[in-house]
């Protein structure tokens, strides 16, 4: 498992580490790596969450280019959509949570 963004070195959002820390998932000192630093073959799924997923055509993880199975969740932007509420990042991060536990499942089922 990898976490990575298009571009590196961006920090977690505040709100998004509040609510992940009351889901016990402490988050505040991590930051993300670049797509660029991985090999796309090293991957069996790859999951694209902000729905830049077509900004992955033509580069290291062009998604026609490698056997990854790739899914773009599309999940909102809390700071985009409510700026002053954690309300959105909590409706996010559970959206998050029912979405991994599918994929988990959908991995499982193939395995």
């Amino acid at each position: 498992v990898a976490s990575a963004g298009i571009e590196a070195g961006t920090g977690v959002k505040e709100g998004a580490a509040v609510v992940m820390e009351e889901a016990g998932v402490p988050i505040a000192d991590f930051s993300s790596d670049a797509m660029a630093d991985f090999n796309a073959s090293d991957f069996d799924v790859v999951i694209s969450c902000c729905g830049c997923g077509s900004r992955l055509d033509g580069t290291n993880f062009d998604p026609a280019a490698y056997g990854f199975d790739f899914d773009d969740w599309n999940l909102d932007d809390p700071p985009a959509t409510d700026p002053g509420d954690l309300s959105e990042y909590r409706r996010v991060r559970d959206e998050i949570k029912v979405k991994v536990e599918e994929l988990l499942t959908a991995i499982k089922t193939k395995a």
